[in-house]
């Protein structure tokens, strides 16, 4: 059997004021595993984002990425494993251009220019990009923002995908493009969400996030048609499967 590619373990943490955040939070992520991170708002999920990726110390457990235990002496070459796409995309994007943007990690990773306008022509291809490449962020649509966002983590060859609300302000096409480019990734990605019918496009297994713990894990086929227990928890079926509902019809993922 295969080794998980992040482990997470009796995680805890409370914030300054003494509020439990997370409470004993244990998680494991694949490889090739897209797993969506649901619950209702306050349940804890961005600040386990932030906990994974090393912004905030956590009080007890760990953070296990493939070998490597989250800690001071290996935080760097941990986050050098993982690429976080933000759910601003504005706080992402800084150069002139969309191409310096995507460029800007391989560079400050060593490579050579040679080296990292490969990386970046790769990556700005996978996101279906190339045509934006030399167009200034801030005159992109926030569906154009997320994938060069995007761009700009896969140039530098992350192992694992982290996305924090990744639909957030996007219009129905640019959130399609979103879903296929995602699909079409090998990455493992755990993905925090509030949309249901995205975490249902593109996620395997589900784990339901409530005050500070992981209520349940499963899978996202079975989780989402739920609906007694999504309404349990504040929730609601994903659109597409109350539709089906209304015409009587099925909906497989």
């Amino acid at each position: 059997m295969t080794d998980p590619v992040l482990t997470i373990q009796a995680l805890s943490y409370r914030y300054p004021n003494g509020e439990a955040a997370a409470r004993g939070i244990d998680f494991t992520l694949n490889p090739g595993e897209k797993h969506g991170i649901i619950g209702p708002n306050g349940a804890g999920k961005s600040t386990l984002l932030q906990l994974v990726t090393g912004l905030l110390k956590p009080d007890g457990g760990t953070v296990r990425v493939g070998d490597l235990v989250m800690d001071k002496s290996h935080r760097a070459a941990i986050r050098r494993k993982l690429g976080l796409l933000f759910q601003n995309s504005d706080d992402q994007l800084f150069s002139l251009t969309v191409r310096d943007d995507v460029a800007f990690g391989p560079l400050n990773m060593g490579m050579t220019p040679e080296q990292a306008e490969e990386k970046t022509l790769g990556a700005l291809a996978t996101a279906g990009i190339v045509h934006l490449a030399d167009r200034a962020p801030h005159t992109l649509s926030g569906g154009e923002k997320k994938s060069a966002a995007l761009a700009s983590i896969l140039s530098m060859d992350p192992e694992i995908l982290l996305l924090d609300e990744p639909t957030a302000g996007l219009d129905p096409r640019s959130r399609r493009e979103l879903i296929r480019t995602l699909r079409e990734l090998a990455h493992p990605m755990m993905v925090i969400s509030h949309d249901l019918d995205f975490i249902w496009d593109t996620c395997s297994r589900v784990s339901l996030l409530h005050e500070g713990r992981i209520a349940l894990t499963g899978e996202a086929s079975s989780v989402l048609r739920d609906r007694e227990l999504l309404e349990r928890y504040g929730m609601e079926l994903p659109l597409q499967l109350q539709r089906c509902e209304w015409c009587g019809g099925k909906n497989d993922n």
